[in-house]
């Protein structure tokens, strides 16, 4: 959410919200109902919570804990909307960024997995290569049995040459 979309909400001085529900509390239970005859009623279930009587309504019943909650919510209800509205926004975006922290978290083991096995196959080439410590003759043998085994699977005399050559080493055909 937007520092503008906050300061459109205008939320900058929090309301106690638990105060503010303590307000509730102490407040007629609820729903209320709006009753009209030749008077209002605002009635619960089981009381009533303002009576306006009179020909110019000028006569009003309340309890003075239902006055403070209906001046309260009046600015309470709608700050409490406007924060849970902020909050809710806010957590949206702390859940993508979680869920791409998580991603990428994944991303980092499976990298570790791969260097790991790099490690693994680099250090057992190293051992094989000081196993065999072959000198230059031995190399040249085994570079002529790979191009014997390769003429034996089929492939040409001048693709192996070509190879060989590359190589530096050099094979009769």
């Amino acid at each position: 959410m937007t520092t503008e979309t906050k300061r459109d909400l205008n939320v900058t001085e929090r309301r106690d919200l638990a105060a503010d529900l303590q307000i509730c509390d102490a407040a007629t239970a609820g729903p209320w109902l709006r009753i009209e005859f030749d008077y209002t009623i605002i009635a619960s279930d089981t009381e009533s919570v303002i009576n306006v009587g009179g020909s110019d309504r000028a006569y009003c019943d309340i309890s003075a804990e239902d006055i403070t909650f209906i001046a309260e919510a009046r600015t309470g209800w709608p700050h409490a909307i406007k924060r849970a509205i902020i909050a809710e926004s806010e957590l949206a975006v702390w859940k993508r960024s979680l869920a791409v922290a998580s991603g990428i978290q994944r991303l980092d083991a499976e990298a570790e997995r791969w260097r790991r096995r790099a490690l693994s196959a680099e250090s057992h080439t190293q051992s094989i290569l000081r196993a065999l410590d072959w000198d230059e003759t031995q190399w040249e043998t085994f570079k002529r049995y790979q191009v014997e085994v390769s003429l034996s699977d089929g492939e040409s005399t001048e693709a192996i040459a070509d190879a060989t050559q590359e190589n530096g080493t050099q094979t009769e055909a």
